[in-house]
C-alpha cells in the first residue's frame, strides 16, 4: 500500500469533503510525504479543487471523480476517512473495512458508529473538527502497528455483514416461523 489517505464519497456537504481537505492541509505540514485520494463527484467538486490550489496541495491531492469500481483505490491506500456531518450505514466504509483499511469516521451519526468503535475498530473524531481529523490522520500515519491492528479489527467487525449472516437475518425477518397471519 502507498502512503495515501482515501476519501470515497459524494462531494456534498453531508459527507464533509471540505473538512477532509482542510485536515489534510494541516496533516501535510508535519507529514508531507503522504497523498490524499478523493474519489467521487458532486456539487462541491469545483470549490474543493479551488481550495486545494489555494493551499498549494495540487501535487499531493488527486481527484478521481466517480469510480465505477473503487477496489483499486481501496487496495492501494492505507487510511480511509469519512467525517460525515450525518450518515446512514455507508457502503464505502463497509468496503474500506473489508479491504483491511484503518478507518476514521465522525461521531455525527449512529450508522458509522455501529461499525467503528473508537480505538477498537477505527478512530472516531468529533464532527466538523478539522484539527481532530488531522490529528487522527497523523496518529495512523505515524504508527503502522496501530494502523494494522485497527485495520485487522475492522475486517473482523465487517465480517458480521457477510452475505451468509445477512441472508439469515433477512429470512428471519421476512419469514418468521412463529408468525400467525390475521385475516
Amino acid at each position: 500500500r502507498s502512503n495515501s489517505i482515501l476519501f470515497l464519497a459524494r462531494l456534498v456537504h453531508q459527507k464533509a469533503p471540505d473538512v477532509v481537505v482542510e485536515a489534510f492541509a494541516q496533516f501535510q505540514e508535519t507529514i508531507p510525504q503522504w497523498s490524499l485520494e478523493i474519489a467521487g463527484d458532486g456539487a462541491m467538486g469545483d470549490s474543493l479543487r479551488n481550495r486545494v490550489r489555494e493551499l498549494g496541495l495540487e501535487n499531493s491531492v488527486t481527484f478521481h471523480g466517480t469510480v465505477s469500481d473503487p477496489a483499486a483505490l481501496l487496495r492501494v491506500c492505507k487510511i480511509f476517512v469519512l467525517p460525515s456531518r450525518f450518515e446512514g450505514t455507508p457502503n464505502a466504509l463497509l468496503e474500506a473495512m473489508a479491504h483491511r483499511m484503518a478507518c476514521i469516521v465522525s461521531d455525527a451519526s449512529p450508522g458509522p458508529l455501529r461499525l467503528v468503535q473508537d480505538e477498537a475498530t477505527g478512530l472516531v473524531v468529533p464532527v466538523d473538527r478539522v484539527d481532530a481529523l488531522a490529528n487522527a490522520m497523523s496518529t495512523l500515519a505515524r504508527n503502522s502497528d496501530r494502523r494494522k491492528a485497527l485495520a485487522d479489527a475492522a475486517f473482523i467487525r465487517v465480517e458480521e455483514f457477510g452475505l451468509d449472516r445477512v441472508v439469515e437475518t433477512w429470512n428471519r425477518i421476512l419469514f418468521p416461523r412463529d408468525s400467525q397471519f390475521v385475516e
